[in-house]
């Protein structure tokens, strides 16, 4: 079992986040998982997500839980299906379809995983 975990400020200073890739601690496969921090113009936010692979490290499902500002929290379920077909909260998103990794703007960390796949 593999854990790094690791810790950054964006360059321009407007976030934090902290986050862990796991290999070999969950039996369905690696998974990436983090908290983001920071502002989006005059509003705070904070951001968890989780990324759960497979053992070939292509995406199968991520939960985001966001809170911005003075907005309640807001909670999404991505989920890729065997034949790699995409469903936000249920609703079907065809323009990713064949598609196998998530990238998630607010975090470089899901670079990490074509990067893990590729073995470079």
């Amino acid at each position: 079992m593999v854990t790094r975990s690791v810790c950054w400020r964006r360059f321009d200073g407007t976030a934090m986040e902290t986050c862990r890739l796991m290999d070999g601690h969950d039996p369905t496969g690696p998974s990436l998982e983090g908290t983001v921090v920071g502002t989006i113009g005059p509003d705070p936010f904070v951001c968890r997500y989780g990324v759960g692979l497979d053992d070939a490290w292509q995406t199968r499902r991520v939960a985001i839980h966001v809170v911005t500002g003075d907005a309640g929290p807001r909670t999404f379920l991505i989920i890729r299906d065997e034949a790699s077909k995409w469903a936000i909260d249920g609703a079907a998103v065809p323009g990713v379809a064949g598609a196998i990794d998530i990238d998630l703007t607010f975090t470089p960390a899901t670079n990490t995983l074509p990067i893990r796949r590729l073995g470079l």
